[in-house]
């Protein structure tokens, strides 16, 4: 509680508070809450630091928050273990790592990217990892290629970007048909 507290204060007052809970708080909770606080805040200079929590922590909840807190920090570029989450084992990690880096839009994630489309995957990993292809300067024409893919989720967000003219945004997720005109 005292974290979410912390995180409604000004930026100047409580960072260094939030950044060692994140970091080396013994409950869980008080760790995720932190990095949650962290993005409330706004402050991109704390993108470092979540990046190496990002990277070092052993809870798929934080790291998962980890990674939306980058996405909403939005750094110039990916800091220290946003593209690796990529290959996360746990399924919601990868997913927020996808839609963190096409939020940032660093193209140093282009090949992490590509990659991550040969695994397996949910339909929302898929939508996240081909719309930060596109944020992050994939040629939508290099995307055609996927139409041939042997994983039907891969073809079918590919075929929604594309109709798209070169964008898809997951969130929120897009309905199963246009909205009726009048």
């Amino acid at each position: 509680m005292s974290a979410w507290a912390i995180g409604n204060l000004s930026i100047r007052q409580g960072n260094a508070a939030l950044l060692a809970a994140a970091k080396s708080d013994a409950d869980e909770r008080v760790r995720e809450t932190a990095v949650w606080a962290i993005a409330e805040r706004g402050d991109a200079s704390a993108a470092g630091t979540v990046g190496d929590v990002l990277a070092n922590e052993k809870n798929p909840a934080v790291r998962a928050t980890a990674a939306w807190a980058l996405g909403e920090l939005e750094p110039k570029t990916a800091p220290r273990g946003l593209i690796s989450a990529l290959t996360d084992d746990d399924e919601r990690v990868r997913m927020t790592a996808a839609w963190a880096l096409s939020e940032i839009g660093d193209a140093a994630a282009l090949p992490a990217l590509r990659t991550a489309l040969s695994r397996p995957a949910t339909d929302r990993t898929r939508k996240a990892q081909i719309r930060a292809l596109l944020e992050t300067g994939e040629d939508p024409d290099r995307l055609v290629e996927q139409l041939k893919s042997p994983d039907a989720s891969v073809r079918a967000a590919v075929a929604q970007a594309l109709a798209g003219k070169g964008h898809i945004n997951p969130w929120p997720w897009p309905q199963p048909r246009p909205r009726p005109f009048p």
